[in-house]
Order: structure tokens, then sequence, then C-alpha cells
């Protein structure tokens, strides 16, 4: 079973005993990991699933990034969340600073949250910050993002070679952002593929390849998200097909979302 097969089956197992978290492993910062998550937040809640944002970064950057208030709530633990106050404020879901991220990966205490989310949305660091709790965690979260810099495509070689002991046997499923192009962001996937595969055993899929949209910046520092704001803007089309292939809609709201 790959990664997507088993997200669906978490999603639309009616027995789920924990939210589903969702993020990104990324080797670095400022390849748009931030943004990206914030906008596929945004489709996700959309389709009428309960969603709370956790950045567990310690720094909590993104209100900001987005013109937003600060996080409604600063927990210590993540067991607070199953009995804090939550204001899902103007993008309909809420904001939580996580100081202490250690036990995301701890079933036994995410219980208590089902009740009241669906999802975690979780902002982790970059590799370099990451502390190393967190790393059986990687194989939980739904793909990897990479730019086709070459210093980016250097450094997250070798944070996959240094984690390879926790990464799924099944694909990896891999985004690249910021492509100059579609054909781009295959090209570098292509080389990527291959050198992962042939050196680390590793496998990898390609989940989407998004291009630059410096619409998605200009709007976060007017303090907006394009899922949201523009739901009609041809890269929110591009942001729910890749939700789509990463399994994070129920497949009655594919269809809805498709059509924005």
């Amino acid at each position: 079973m790959d990664q997507a097969e088993e997200l669906r089956r978490r999603i639309q197992a009616k027995d789920t005993k924990a939210p589903l978290i969702v993020g990104c492993l990324r080797a670095k910062g400022g390849i748009g990991a931030t943004s990206l998550l914030m906008n596929l937040a945004g489709i996700i809640v959309k389709s009428g699933k309960r969603l709370l944002y956790v950045d567990a970064g310690r720094k909590f950057l993104v209100p900001p990034m987005v013109g937003m208030a600060p996080a409604n709530v600063q927990l210590d633990n993540i067991e607070e969340a199953s009995v804090e106050p939550f204001d899902p404020g103007q993008y309909g879901f809420p904001l939580a600073w996580l100081e202490n991220p250690d036990h995301l990966g701890n079933t036994e205490l995410l219980k208590p949250i089902k009740s009241r989310f669906d999802m975690f949305m979780v902002d982790l660091p970059a590799l370099p910050y990451l502390n190393d709790s967190l790393y059986p965690i990687v194989s939980q979260l739904p793909f990897l993002l990479f730019t086709p810099q070459p210093g980016c495509v250097f450094e997250t070689y070798g944070m996959l070679k240094r984690l390879v002991e926790y990464l799924p046997q099944d694909p990896l499923r891999v985004v690249i952002n910021h492509a100059f192009s579609n054909e781009d962001g295959k090209e570098a996937y292509a080389r990527f593929k291959d050198l992962i595969e042939s050196r680390l055993g590793l496998s990898l899929k390609l989940a989407g390849v998004l291009p630059v949209e410096k619409e998605v910046l200009l709007l976060e520092r007017s303090g907006g998200i394009l899922a949201i704001e523009r739901p009609n803007h041809p890269f929110v089309g591009l942001l729910k097909q890749l939700a789509e292939e990463l399994n994070l809609l129920e497949p009655d709201h594919k269809q809805v979302a498709a059509q924005g």
C-alpha cells in the first residue's frame, strides 16, 4: 500500500482514532512550504473538513506573513488541543503555535482531538531545525517538497540520506515548487529520481509541479490566502488537483472542489 492509498484509507475509515497529520518534508526554508500549506488548508476547509493549522516550528511566522492576528492559541503540549477553545478566524480554520511538537506522532494523545478536528495541517521546520524526536513523523507526511534549484536539490538529497531509515518503503510523493514551467519541474524531478533511487534505494512518485506564482506572495503580503480570496484563479485549480492527487479531499468533495 503506497502513501496515497494509506491516506485514502485513513480519510475514509469511520473508526479513525486520530486526526490525519498533513504537512511536507523539506530540506530548507524559503521554498514556499508555508505558502503552499496555507493554501491547501484553505482548499481543504472549503471542502467541509475541520482543520487545525499547527505551527510546530516554535517561531510562528505564519500570521505576519498573511497579515493575520497572532495565533489563536499557544499550546505547550498537544494534549491541550482537546480542551482549548479555537476560533476559526477569517479563513475558516484556527491557528495554533505548538511549543512542544514532540508528541505529534503519539496516536494515543491525538485520540481526544478527533471529535474536534479531522486534520492537522502541521507546518514543521526544515530539517536543520527539526528536532530528531520528530524524525519518525516523516513517514506520515504526504509529500516531500523541493524546488528545481541545484542548491535545493543537493540539500534535499542530503536530507533523504540522513532520514532514509524513517522514510516509507512505498513511493515517496514529491511536489516540485517554484518551477519556471511544468517541463522544468519534470526535468528536475527525473534527475532527482534517478539519483535517489540509484543511490538510496528509495522509490519516488511525482505528485505535482507548481510554477512560480507571484500573486500568492503579493496576496499574502496584503493579508490574504489565494485559495480563499480568489478561488477561481488558475493556480488555485492546480492546487486543487494537487490536493486530489495527495488524497487530502474526501471523495464526495473532489468533484465540487475541482469545479471551484
